[in-house]
């Protein structure tokens, strides 16, 4: 939990299993961008999520190391590859946890 922080608002911008890609800008505005290639979808929900604090089933989720390794490697593999058919290529060179996402949210 951030502390002074109750809650905060998030825009999730793909659900998981979704092709469709979506952007948002910083003001809320959502619009279509393209779909995916290929048969995967996004394997989780896309953008900003928090579990919020009445979520019981996920109160053992408080960083990535809480996740299973195999669905870390999931999402590397996903990000690795869902650009692949437009000819653009993406890396994944980290992951960034809790802490980091914290700042972003908070704008440190």
């Amino acid at each position: 939990m951030v502390p002074g922080v109750s809650s905060v608002h998030v825009i999730v911008e793909i659900p998981r299993g979704s092709r469709n890609k979506y952007e948002a800008s910083e003001d809320g505005l959502i619009w279509f961008d393209r779909r995916l290639g290929g048969p995967a979808g996004f394997p989780g929900d896309y953008g900003y999520v928090i579990v919020p604090e009445a979520d019981h089933h996920a109160d053992h989720l408080q960083d990535l190391g809480d996740l299973p390794a195999a669905f870390l490697e999931e999402l590397d593999a996903f990000f690795t590859a869902y650009r692949m058919l437009e000819s653009a290529g993406v890396e994944v060179l980290e992951r960034q946890g809790h802490d980091a996402a914290v700042a972003v949210l908070v704008g440190t």
